[in-house]
């Protein structure tokens, strides 16, 4: 999550305001730190920014996941296809060299 680095306006140190925390303390010299309108509400547009951010990069792993899985689906679809094919060009030249052999016995007979 990004952050707004500040200064503390009672020590100077330097602060960093997150948009899930506006209440801050500084961790020099203690005192509370009193957010400005303007602050707050670029605290605020950081927030949004950051969920737009996050929910693009879910929608990203989702339809990579998504992707994935077709690919895998296609994959077992052509290894499917691929047996299916062998053993009916199995069956068929069985059938075919079936009949030549009964034609050569038959013929001899």
């Amino acid at each position: 999550m990004k952050t707004i680095s500040a200064n503390c306006p009672n020590c100077g140190a330097p602060i960093n305001l997150d948009p899930d925390n506006i209440a801050k303390f500084c961790s020099q010299c203690g005192s509370k730190i009193l957010l400005d309108v303007e602050t707050i509400q670029r605290l605020l547009i950081e927030k949004e920014k950051t969920k737009q951010v996050e929910a693009k990069e879910m929608a990203k792993a989702r339809q990579a996941e998504m992707n994935y899985k077709k690919k895998s689906s296609d994959n077992k679809n052509t290894t499917i296809m691929a047996v299916a094919y062998f053993i009916f060009m199995t069956i068929v030249l069985t059938i075919i060299f079936g009949f030549m052999l009964l034609s050569k016995l038959l013929g001899k007979g």
